[in-house]
């Protein structure tokens, strides 16, 4: 630039006068003192400029300032110039933090620095307060000496006479390592810009807490940084039902069972929205609605055995199959006990008692015992609808007047109360007469079903107003005819007429 000054100084319109014109000796001498002064001028303005581009620049091949003669272009000639090390080359970009190892790993990049000591890859800022190193400086910049060489100095990228400067970055997980410039093989040191943080975003989980039986709340945990932002949440309840919530959501279920929650969350990031990665999936139960009668909480409402606790027993009696019987004196006959759980519960331990009334005496039973003429038996379990038959076997031991009624009864503890049911059965026997027959005028017993007018009288003088020519033999009452008992007592009454005839004619004898 200079050089282009000085020249149209020389050469502009205002001065060709000098060298056009007939020019006198005089003014040649004074033209070629001109011309070496302008001569001199620009031989000062080279010297100026030159040597400041020596040292900032690299320069020729036998720049001085260089590390490395003539530049690199790649890692390859980076590392042989490093293994050489000429000019003490490893002991510079040691000191400037670049191993052997460092370049060796190193995925070089085409960047740039500036006087400013800020460097740029692909027109982003990488690092800032750049400082290099060379050969043969003067002073200034923040100069300092490296240790072990006798010419090498580190400074300030603001020695630099231009910006720009090409460079060959190593750059890992887009952080600023070192640099190598290009034209002259100076090593570049730098603060690392820090990488911007990368936008964060992800559902790390979701929870359910329960309000009631069939509510629930719902809380997602989900995050978003660095420039990302959380849209919305899509919440899918399992039940087929969705809802759009924020974090924290109710849902209420209208059955029993097992649902599977999922939520959705959206962020925007970059401009763009999209799904947040991870697995925000909870499971919930709902029980069935509890049965609400005391005691009975662990069943569900509809349960079968959701019921109040109603325990009831009753016992049924029959003797002959009927409520009533008639039987003769002797007559053996049964007695029959049914005892029925009609209540809801099992009912434990259930006795059942029948006590025989005056002139029945209890015989026997499968089941059971007889005590003292009254049975007694325990029922362990009775479930809820089963029954137990029980029979006895009576007979009749002698004629009661009336009717005779027999009573069982039953008891649980289940059941409040005792005892918790009883029935009756009732026998009777027919009623003996004493009476006159009129066929032969004697006074017999008779059953009251036996009685004809026709054939007897219940008044006994009628025997007595004609005399009875069987006078001297004892009156025989007449008994029904019931079997053997009877057959027995006629023959001991007959044995009996024998012997009084025998004593009687004995006796006469005597006289």
């Amino acid at each position: 630039m200079i050089i282009d000054i000085l020249y149209k100084i020389c050469y502009n319109q205002n001065y060709k006068s000098l060298f056009d014109d007939v020019e006198s000796e005089e003014m040649v001498m004074t033209r070629n003192i001109k011309v070496m002064v302008v001569g001199a001028i620009i031989a000062l303005a080279g010297l100026f400029f030159a040597v400041p581009a020596l040292y900032a620049t690299g320069g020729s091949c036998t720049d001085q300032t260089s590390v490395v003669k003539c530049g690199v272009s790649g890692k390859a000639e980076i590392l042989a110039a490093y293994d050489k090390n000429e000019r003490s080359t490893q002991t510079i970009y040691n000191y400037m933090g670049i191993t052997r190892a460092g370049i060796v790993n190193a995925s070089f990049v085409s960047g740039n620095v500036f006087r400013n000591g800020d460097v740029f890859v692909n027109g982003q800022k990488v690092a800032t307060g750049a400082r290099t190193a060379g050969h043969s400086w003067g002073s200034g910049y923040s100069q300092v000496k490296i240790p072990n060489t006798t010419d090498a100095y580190s400074y300030t990228t603001g020695a630099l006479v231009s910006d720009n400067r090409p460079l060959l970055v190593s750059m890992v997980n887009g952080e600023f390592k070192f640099a190598i410039m290009t034209d002259c093989g100076n090593p570049i040191k730098a603060n690392p810009v820090p990488k911007p943080p990368q936008p964060v975003y992800k559902c790390d989980n979701l929870v359910a807490a329960k309000i009631t039986r069939n509510e629930y709340s719902f809380t997602t945990n989900a995050v978003a940084a660095n420039g990302a932002s959380i849209r919305d949440y899509s919440y899918n309840f399992g039940d087929g039902t969705t809802a759009a919530a924020g974090a924290t959501t109710k849902h209420t279920y209208a059955k029993p069972g097992t649902y599977t929650v999922r939520v959705n969350v959206r962020v925007t990031v970059n401009g763009q929205t999209v799904n947040a990665p991870g697995k925000c999936v909870v499971t919930v139960v709902v029980a069935p609605e509890p049965c609400p009668i005391p005691g009975k909480e662990s069943l569900p409402k509809d349960s079968p055995l959701c019921v109040e606790d109603k325990p009831s027993v009753s016992i049924d009696k029959t003797v002959n199959g009927a409520e009533h019987a008639s039987v003769k004196v002797g007559e053996h006959f049964t007695y029959r006990l049914i005892v029925k759980n009609t209540g809801n519960v099992m009912l434990d331990d259930t006795k059942v008692t029948d006590k025989a009334p005056a002139g029945i005496s209890f015989v026997s039973s499968a089941t059971g015992e007889i005590v003292n003429n009254a049975w007694s038996t325990v029922i362990d379990d009775l479930d809820v609808g089963e029954s137990k038959t029980f029979d006895i076997t009576a007979k009749l031991t002698k004629y009661v007047a009336g009717t005779m009624k027999n009573t069982a009864c039953v008891d649980t503890p289940t059941v409040p109360g005792k005892p918790d049911d009883c029935d009756d059965a009732t026998v009777d026997t027919p009623k003996l007469l004493e009476v006159c027959r009129l066929e032969d005028k004697a006074i017999v017993t008779i059953n009251d079903e036996q009685f004809d007018a026709a054939k007897y009288s219940e008044d006994k003088t009628k025997c007595a107003e004609t005399p009875n020519p069987k006078a001297d033999t004892p009156v025989v009452t007449e008994l029904p005819k019931t079997g053997i008992v009877d057959s027995l007592g006629g023959g001991v009454g007959l044995g009996a007429i024998a012997a009084s005839l025998y004593y009687y004619r004995a006796s006469r004898r005597l006289l």
